[in-house]
């Protein structure tokens, strides 16, 4: 049997933005521990291979320090490290990955033409990027050697109509040979799928960076005999965590993550700072935004003969001009937020946070 770890998109090196500098700073140290469970992952399974499917780093050339703490880790890793650059980690002339003291078990697919590797009794193909955009369907016309089992690491999309980023069709995905298909560039995980008989996945990224990139985290463990079969493994990173409530308050058990809370229905305007660091204790890192309405009893000032009255009655018509579009949630966001520093002005109090 032939066993494979799949990760992908770890962007080392990143900036970590919208983050007070202390989360972003830890938070940019605990993307080297995700890679190091990787590799403490791969040594415990005992893997055949490690396949990163791109964007290791978030840029083609991340400082020395970072370069050298990923591809010591990666060198102790005990097994073949197969990379396919990404669009963020591109071969660009200045690669980090054109360094000469790369260690031996890593090996780089550094151009946009598949290549193959042979490893023990297994094939693994790739290809690279070469720039930020690559505008080919890289897998159109490949088939793999019949005779050996064979796996492909590839950074791409299999929506062929965006075409920006190494289009991989399921047609060509089918027809490819291929025992299984590590794909990387969405960061959301996708379940393995067949087109044929190749399996493929996007393990998504093993650690999320924002909120846009929420819930568990991990990678794929990969085995390979007659057919290729894939589990999700999670690696216990903190987690990103969207709560809608209308209460003020942070659930028990997210003392390690970070925690986006929305609050919802109506109130008064929340401090949302101060509530922010009344929750902090709750949880690693907590932001408070206000989507709340204003209460009824407040909206209910659009009958009165004032000019408050006539403000709350002139924003209701901008709104209701504006058609099916004022009944989006951003559009009533901007309503209820232009309500409330209107009211606040006119009523000679405080602007709301």
């Amino acid at each position: 049997m032939i066993k494979l770890i799949h990760t992908a998109d770890l962007h080392l090196g990143s900036p970590i933005a919208g983050l007070p500098e202390e989360t972003a700073s830890a938070l940019r140290e605990e993307l080297f521990t995700t890679l190091a469970k990787i590799c403490e992952l791969a040594e415990s399974e005992r893997a055949d291979a490690i396949l990163i499917a791109g964007d290791l780093f978030e840029e083609p050339s991340p400082s020395r320090s970072v370069a050298d703490r990923t591809f010591s880790l990666l060198g102790r890793a005990g097994m073949p490290v197969f990379i396919s650059p990404g669009n963020h980690d591109f071969m660009s002339v200045h690669s980090v990955y054109r360094r000469q003291d790369l260690p031996e078990n890593v090996r780089i697919f550094r151009y946009e033409r598949i290549e193959k590797i042979p490893c023990g009794d297994f094939d693994v193909y790739g290809a690279g990027f070469a720039a930020p955009r690559v505008e080919h369907e890289l897998l159109h016309g490949f088939r793999a050697d019949p005779d050996r089992p064979s796996v492909m690491v590839l950074h791409g999309e299999t929506e062929v109509s965006s075409a920006y980023y190494h289009a991989v069709s399921p047609r060509d995905i089918a027809a490819s040979g291929l025992s299984y298909l590590a794909l990387g560039h969405i960061h959301a995980r996708s379940e393995a799928a067949r087109a044929g008989d190749t399996l493929f996945a996007y393990p998504g990224c093993p650690m999320g960076r924002g909120f846009d990139e929420t819930g568990e985290k991990g990678v794929y463990i990969v085995e390979i005999e007659d057919r290729a079969r894939a589990r999700f493994v999670p690696l216990g990173a903190r987690k990103f965590v969207t709560i809608e409530s209308g209460e003020r308050a942070v659930p028990d058990g997210l003392e390690r993550d970070l925690v986006k809370l929305v609050l919802t229905g109506e109130s008064e305007p929340v401090d949302t700072e101060a509530l922010a660091r009344e929750l902090a204790p709750r949880a690693f890192y907590v932001k408070v935004v206000d989507r709340t309405r204003l209460p009824k009893r407040v909206r209910e000032r659009a009958g009165e003969d004032s000019l408050a009255g006539a403000f709350l009655r002139a924003l209701d018509a901008v709104r209701a001009e504006a058609g099916g579009a004022g009944d989006s949630e951003e559009t009533g966001a901007l309503s209820e937020l232009a309500a409330r520093y209107g009211l606040a002005a006119l009523d000679g109090e405080e602007a709301p946070l």
